[in-house]
Protein backbone atom coordinates (compact mmCIF):
# COMPACT_ATOMS: atom_id res chain seq x y z
CA UNK A 1 0.00 0.00 0.00
CA UNK A 2 2.84 2.40 0.76
CA UNK A 3 4.21 1.97 -2.77
CA UNK A 4 0.89 3.08 -4.24
CA UNK A 5 0.42 6.03 -1.94
CA UNK A 6 3.72 7.33 -0.58
CA UNK A 7 1.99 10.41 0.86
CA UNK A 8 -0.17 8.95 3.58
CA UNK A 9 -1.74 12.35 4.32
CA UNK A 10 -2.98 12.90 0.75
CA UNK A 11 -6.61 12.49 1.79
CA UNK A 12 -6.18 15.29 4.32
CA UNK A 13 -4.71 17.65 1.72
CA UNK A 14 -7.82 17.33 -0.44
CA UNK A 15 -10.45 17.16 2.28
CA UNK A 16 -13.15 19.68 3.11
CA UNK A 17 -10.93 21.17 5.78
CA UNK A 18 -8.49 22.26 3.07
CA UNK A 19 -11.11 24.30 1.16
CA UNK A 20 -10.39 27.57 3.01
CA UNK A 21 -6.67 27.14 2.32
CA UNK A 22 -7.37 26.43 -1.37
CA UNK A 23 -9.61 29.49 -1.52
CA UNK A 24 -6.84 31.65 -0.06
CA UNK A 25 -4.32 30.33 -2.58
CA UNK A 26 -6.76 31.05 -5.42
CA UNK A 27 -7.23 34.63 -4.19
CA UNK A 28 -3.46 35.14 -4.04
CA UNK A 29 -3.20 33.95 -7.65
CA UNK A 30 -5.79 36.49 -8.79
CA UNK A 31 -8.71 34.11 -9.25
CA UNK A 32 -12.19 35.47 -8.60
CA UNK A 33 -15.23 33.50 -7.52
CA UNK A 34 -17.31 32.48 -10.53
CA UNK A 35 -20.56 30.61 -10.84
CA UNK A 36 -19.84 27.29 -12.56
CA UNK A 37 -21.83 28.24 -15.68
CA UNK A 38 -19.62 31.33 -16.19
CA UNK A 39 -16.50 29.25 -15.69
CA UNK A 40 -17.76 26.87 -18.39
CA UNK A 41 -18.38 29.82 -20.73
CA UNK A 42 -14.83 31.07 -20.12
CA UNK A 43 -13.44 27.60 -20.88
CA UNK A 44 -15.40 27.50 -24.14
CA UNK A 45 -14.06 30.93 -25.09
CA UNK A 46 -10.57 29.71 -24.27
CA UNK A 47 -11.06 26.65 -26.45
CA UNK A 48 -12.23 28.87 -29.33
CA UNK A 49 -9.37 31.39 -28.97
CA UNK A 50 -11.66 34.05 -27.51
CA UNK A 51 -13.92 34.17 -30.58
CA UNK A 52 -17.53 34.39 -29.37
CA UNK A 53 -18.97 33.48 -32.76
CA UNK A 54 -16.87 30.30 -32.78
CA UNK A 55 -18.39 29.29 -29.43
CA UNK A 56 -21.86 29.73 -30.91
CA UNK A 57 -21.04 27.60 -33.96
CA UNK A 58 -19.02 24.98 -32.05
CA UNK A 59 -19.30 21.52 -33.60
CA UNK A 60 -17.66 19.59 -30.78
CA UNK A 61 -20.93 17.85 -29.97
CA UNK A 62 -19.15 15.16 -27.96
CA UNK A 63 -17.75 17.76 -25.54
CA UNK A 64 -19.52 17.51 -22.16
CA UNK A 65 -19.61 21.32 -21.96
CA UNK A 66 -21.28 21.78 -25.36
CA UNK A 67 -24.88 22.20 -24.07
CA UNK A 68 -23.67 24.87 -21.63
CA UNK A 69 -21.31 26.77 -23.97
CA UNK A 70 -23.52 29.85 -24.33
CA UNK A 71 -23.43 30.59 -20.60
CA UNK A 72 -26.97 29.34 -19.98
CA UNK A 73 -28.06 26.15 -18.27
CA UNK A 74 -30.53 24.71 -20.74
CA UNK A 75 -31.54 22.01 -18.28
CA UNK A 76 -32.58 24.33 -15.43
CA UNK A 77 -36.22 24.78 -16.48
CA UNK A 78 -36.15 28.47 -15.53
CA UNK A 79 -38.16 31.07 -17.42
CA UNK A 80 -36.63 31.82 -20.78
CA UNK A 81 -34.72 28.55 -20.92
CA UNK A 82 -36.12 26.04 -23.35
CA UNK A 83 -36.02 22.54 -21.95
CA UNK A 84 -36.09 19.56 -24.25
CA UNK A 85 -36.14 19.44 -28.03
CA UNK A 86 -38.46 21.02 -30.55
CA UNK A 87 -40.93 18.61 -32.11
Amino acid sequence: MDELCPNADISRRFSRESVPAQREIAKQQGCEPNPPIKAIRKKCLDCCCGQEHEVRYCVSFDCPLWPLRMGKNIWSGRAGAKVGFAK
